[in-house]
């Protein structure tokens, strides 16, 4: 914080990637007297639209050794204390004992230092069939394509684009309140988001759209709709090239 209030006077203009972010930095007093825009970051859109993902999906299930019969959450992200997977972990687990008639799985996908501890948690809870430790992977799409649901549990965040992503392929997400998730997601009509660190009502968000399949695809549909139309690599480009201009004009001379 003392090295964004020492130099962030020398910028002639400030880009946030969600208004969670620039809200932040007003509370703390930091550019309060600057010239803000907002500018989501973009996504690959073409990776998260392929048809090559279905083609993709019958064998990483066969790999995984999940079922179609499966319910499939997911949860991705660096294993850190801000991004919390003990709470997907916890939560997943109260599912399970919520539904003993659906065979539900959780694939997380990642690495970092709170890896080895959500790995004994899981061995703990007697949940080491029903979750894939899948590790760090730059194909997230396909993986993404073969669940059902997206949770994430981060106590911190500037903008999940996971959840963009996620969007894109057409599930929803159930999650915490997290800075830029409510500019993603539209609760209660593409996904769910509760407050955070409430496990309970996570769960009962879960459980919600677990049960109720017209529900979650319903989610799903209007989640991609909200993605595609916000969050393309080009609409990104086109608006920082757009203000970039703008900054420049009449200042030519200089560069």
């Amino acid at each position: 914080e003392f090295l964004e209030r020492s130099t962030i006077g020398r910028a002639d203009q400030l880009i946030a990637v969600s208004q969670d972010v620039k809200s932040e930095y007003l509370v703390r007093n930091i550019g309060t007297d600057m010239p803000w825009e907002i500018i989501y970051s973009g996504v690959d859109v073409a990776k998260f639209v392929s048809p090559k993902l279905a083609a993709n999906s019958t064998i990483l299930r066969s790999t995984l050794r999940i079922s179609d019969k499966d319910l499939v959450l997911i949860n991705i992200g660096r294993f850190s204390s801000s991004k919390n997977q003990k709470d997907t972990i916890n939560a997943f687990h109260k599912l399970c004992d919520l539904n003993p008639q659906i065979s539900l799985r959780l694939i997380l996908v990642g690495e970092g230092p709170e890896k080895s501890n959500c790995e004994s948690l899981v061995e703990n809870l007697g949940l080491s069939e029903k979750v894939n430790f899948v590790g760090f992977q730059k194909n997230i799409e396909e993986y993404l394509a073969i669940s059902d649901m997206n949770v994430i549990t981060s106590l911190r965040e500037g903008l999940p684009r996971v959840v963009v992503e996620a969007s894109l392929v057409g599930i929803p997400t159930v999650g915490y309140q997290v800075e830029g998730i409510s500019e993603i997601v539209s609760d209660q009509e593409s996904g769910l988001v509760v407050p955070q660190g409430d496990l309970e009502a996570l769960v009962i968000g879960m459980n919600e759209l677990v049960t109720n399949e017209v529900k979650r695809k319903e989610f799903g549909i209007i989640a991609r709709e909200i993605a595609l139309s916000n969050w393309s690599h080009e609409s990104m480009n086109n608006r920082i090239l757009t203000l970039y201009r703008k900054l420049l004009k009449g200042r030519a001379s200089e560069f």
